[in-house]
C-alpha cells in the first residue's frame, strides 16, 4: 500500500462541486506510439525548461537543475488552501525543504536566482493538480512532458505506476505556456535567494506572500473551497504543524471570503508571533528537553546524554522512595484504592511518554493506527488529590527537576509552539479550570494526528470543574479520575512529599529508560513493521519493566497496585469508570428518575436539568444513545444494561428483598 494514502480521507471530497455547471478544458490529442526510456533521455538537450509541480519534488529538481541555462518552476500544492495561515505554511515549509536540498549539495544554485537564470513561485490561493514541464532548445523541437507524474525520483524512476505523456511541436508547446504564463501571473508568489538563505522557521518576512506586500503594497487572496488529494506525508506533517502556529496570529476573511493584505495587517501577525515567541522562549529556558534518540540508543537531557546504568543503590533508593510515597496516599479519605491504582496507571502512561512520539512515527510509516499511544493525559478531581504534588514527584524522577506551566499560560497557539521544540519531555499543566480546558484543551486532544520523531506528550491536572469527558476525547487520552483527596491541614503539612521529593533522584527512570531502549522499543518496532501483526501494546511492556524494577530492589513484599497493565485497561476500564460510576450512583440514590420501555427497548434517565444531561450523553458510547430533550435521555435498553452491568428493569422494592 502507498503509505502517502490516509494523511488526509480519500472520501472527504466536497459532492457540492459536482452540481455546478462550470465548463473544462479538454485538449484532444491523437495516439502515436510508445518507448521506452529514462529520465535522462527525456530531458536532454533542452537549454529551456518551465515546470508546474509539486513541493514534494523538490530533490528530484536539484539534479534536472544543471542541466537547462534557464529554469522556471511553479511549485503546487495539492492541499486545499483556505486562509492565509494555509498559504504561510505551505510556502514556509516548501522554501525550508528548498533549502535543505541547497544547503546539502547545491548551494551555488542560489547563485542563479540572482542572475535570474532560476525563477521559482509558489501557487498562492489556487489548488493546483498540474503537472507539466514545457522544454525548448535551439534546433530542437519544443516538447511538452505532462500526465500524473510529478517531477520526482520515484516517478520518473520507473518504479511506480504513471502515465507520462510527451507532446511535441510549436502548436502544444504554444498552448501549454499560454496556460503557464496564466497560473504564473494570476495566483503566484516568487521566491527570492533570501527566502531560502535566510529562512529559520521564525521571521516571516521572507515568505513570499509577506514579502511581495512590500512591492505590490496590497494583496487580495481568494482562498479556493476545493477540496484536494493527498501529497507527500513528511510535507503535509510539516506543513499541519506550520498552520496550527499560525492560525491565530493571521487576519481572517472578510464576510465575502476574501483576505485583504497590507502592510499594516503584516505588522500585526509579525507582533503577535513575536508574542507567542516571547511566551514560548521564557518556558524553554525553564523547561528540559528530552530527545529519545533511538538508532544510538541514547537519551539526551539538555544536549547531554544520560547515564543509562545507574549504580543499584541509587535504583533501591528511588524505588522505595516512590512506593512509600505512594503507600501514603491510604491516608487519604475517599476511595483510596481507587486512587492509587489510577496514579500507579498515570504514571505508566507518564514514564512513557517521551516514547509516544517515536512509536507513533513508526506506526504512521507502517501504516498502524497511532491512537494505541496515546499523547494526552488528564487528571482531574478533588481538591488537595495530590495531583499536582504526584507530577512533581515523576518530573522530579525523570530529570530531577520540576518543570509546570501554569494553567494562566496555557493556549493552544503556545502549545503548537512548544511540543516540538521541547522534543520528548512532557508538558505538564497544572489546575486548569473548565474554561480553559474547553476553550484550548479540546481542540488539541481532537487533533491528535500530530506526528514528529520526538515532541512532547501534554499531561493535565484539572479539579472538579471539569465535570465531564466526552467519550470524543477518551478515545484519544488517558483520563484519571480521582475522587479522594486529603483533609486540608493534612494537605498543607505534607512531610511524605517533602521527605520524597527532597530525596528521590533519577535512577529508577534511567534505569527504567534502559530496558526500554535495549529491548522493548526495538521490539516495538519490529512489531509495527509485521503486516500480520496488531499494533503492540506499549503499556503492558511499559509497565511490565517497571514492576521488574520494583519487584528487583523493594526491600518489602511488593504491593498489590504494583501490576502490568494492558491498553484495555486505559481505554476501556479508566475511560469508563467515571460515568458507569455517575449512572449507578444515580440508580441506587434515585431510581425513580429511571424509567423503562421493555416493548421499545428504551431506557430513560431523567436528569431534570439539561445541561447535566449533555454533559452524560457526552461521556455515554454514541450507539446507545437514542436521544435528549428537557433533561431527559433516551438509551437503548439492551445496551445499556450490558454496558452499566445492571438489571434496570427490576423495582425498587426488589432491590431490599432477597
Amino acid at each position: 500500500m502507498n503509505e502517502e494514502i490516509g494523511v488526509f480521507s480519500m472520501f472527504s471530497e466536497n459532492n457540492d462541486l459536482l452540481s455546478s455547471s462550470g465548463e473544462i478544458k479538454v485538449m484532444n490529442m491523437e495516439y502515436i506510439d510508445s518507448e521506452i526510456t529514462n529520465w535522462e533521455e527525456l530531458f536532454k538537450g533542452y537549454s529551456k525548461l518551465h515546470a508546474v509541480t509539486y513541493s514534494s519534488s523538490i530533490d528530484f529538481i536539484s539534479k534536472l537543475l544543471p542541466m537547462f541555462k534557464e529554469i522556471e518552476i511553479i511549485f503546487g500544492f495539492e492541499k486545499v488552501l483556505k486562509g492565509l495561515d494555509d498559504i504561510m505554511a505551505y510556502q514556509q515549509v516548501t522554501i525550508e525543504e528548498l533549502r535543505s536540498i541547497f544547503n546539502k549539495k547545491e548551494q551555488n544554485l542560489l547563485n542563479r536566482i540572482d542572475d535570474g537564470t532560476l525563477k521559482l513561485f509558489l501557487m498562492r490561493d489556487k489548488v493546483s493538480h498540474k503537472k507539466m514541464y514545457l522544454l525548448k532548445g535551439d534546433g530542437l523541437e519544443p516538447k511538452v512532458i505532462t500526465g500524473s507524474a510529478n517531477l520526482s525520483n520515484i516517478a520518473f524512476s520507473g518504479k511506480q505506476l504513471e502515465n507520462i505523456y510527451v507532446l511535441k511541436g510549436e502548436n502544444a508547446y504554444k498552448e501549454f505556456f499560454a496556460e503557464y504564463n496564466e497560473m504564473k501571473l494570476e495566483s503566484t508568489d516568487s521566491i527570492s535567494r533570501e527566502a531560502i538563505a535566510l529562512s529559520d522557521g521564525e521571521d516571516i518576512e521572507n515568505i513570499p506572500i509577506i514579502s511581495n506586500v512590500k512591492t505590490n503594497k496590497v494583496i487580495i487572496i481568494s482562498p479556493e473551497n476545493e477540496v484536494a488529494s493527498n501529497s507527500n506525508k513528511n510535507i503535509l506533517i510539516k506543513y499541519n504543524h506550520l498552520k496550527k502556529k499560525y492560525k491565530d496570529v493571521v487576519p481572517k476573511p472578510s464576510k465575502n471570503g476574501n483576505i485583504l493584505l497590507n502592510y499594516s495587517e503584516v505588522k500585526k501577525i509579525k507582533e503577535k508571533i513575536k508574542h507567542v515567541n516571547i511566551e514560548k522562549n521564557a518556558i524553554e529556558r525553564k523547561t528540559p528537553k528530552l530527545k529519545i534518540d533511538i538508532n544510538n540508543k541514547e537519551v539526551i537531557l539538555d544536549d547531554m546524554p544520560l547515564d543509562l546504568n545507574p549504580k543499584p543503590e541509587e535504583i533501591k533508593n528511588d524505588v522505595n522512595l516512590f512506593v512509600n510515597y505512594f503507600k501514603g496516599f491510604n491516608t487519604f479519605l475517599g476511595d483510596t484504592e481507587d486512587a492509587i491504582n489510577k496514579y500507579y496507571a498515570f504514571t505508566n502512561w507518564f514514564f512513557a511518554s517521551p516514547f509516544m512520539s517515536v512509536i507513533r512515527s513508526y506506526a504512521t510509516i507502517y501504516n498502524k493506527p497511532i491512537t494505541p499511544y496515546p499523547v494526552f493525559g488528564l487528571l482531574y478531581g478533588k481538591s488537595n488529590a495530590g495531583k499536582t504534588k504526584l507530577l512533581e514527584t515523576l518530573m522530579l524522577m525523570m530529570v530531577g527537576q520540576k518543570a509546570v506551566l501554569p494553567a494562566k499560560e496555557f493556549t493552544k497557539s503556545l502549545i503548537y509552539n512548544l511540543r516540538e521544540e521541547m522534543l520528548g519531555f512532557p508538558i505538564v499543566i497544572d489546575d486548569l479550570n473548565n474554561t480553559r480546558f474547553r476553550n484550548h484543551a479540546i481542540e488539541l486532544i481532537k487533533d491528535d494526528s500530530y506526528i514528529a520523531e520526538n515532541f512532547s506528550s501534554i499531561a493535565i491536572s484539572a479539579n472538579e470543574d471539569v465535570k465531564a469527558v466526552e467519550n470524543e476525547l477518551s478515545k484519544r487520552m488517558i483520563i484519571c479520575h480521582i475522587t479522594a483527596s486529603l483533609p486540608k491541614m493534612d494537605a498543607m503539612k505534607g512531610s511524605l512529599v517533602r521527605t520524597t521529593q527532597n530525596n528521590i533522584g533519577t535512577a529508577f527512570y534511567r534505569e527504567y529508560l534502559r530496558r526500554m531502549m535495549d529491548t522493548t522499543i526495538p521490539l516495538l518496532i519490529e512489531e509495527l513493521s509485521d503486516d500480520e501483526k496488531e499494533a503492540p501494546d506499549i503499556f503492558y511492556l511499559s509497565s511490565k519493566i517497571i514492576k521488574e524494577i520494583i519487584g528487583e530492589f523493594y526491600k518489602e513484599e511488593v504491593p498489590d497496585w504494583v501490576v502490568e497493565l494492558k491498553l484495555d485497561y486505559y481505554f476501556e476500564t479508566l475511560a469508563e469508570q467515571s460515568i458507569k460510576q455517575k449512572i449507578l450512583t444515580m440508580w441506587k440514590s434515585n431510581p425513580k428518575i429511571f424509567k423503562v420501555n421493555k416493548k421499545s427497548n428504551i431506557l430513560t434517565i431523567d436528569t431534570g436539568d439539561y445541561h447535566e444531561a449533555n454533559r452524560i450523553v457526552g461521556e455515554l458510547p454514541s450507539y446507545m444513545h437514542k436521544g435528549t430533550a428537557n433533561g431527559v435521555i433516551s438509551l437503548d435498553l439492551k445496551y445499556a444494561e450490558e454496558y452499566f452491568g445492571q438489571d434496570f428493569c427490576s423495582r425498587f422494592i426488589d432491590r431490599f428483598i432477597k
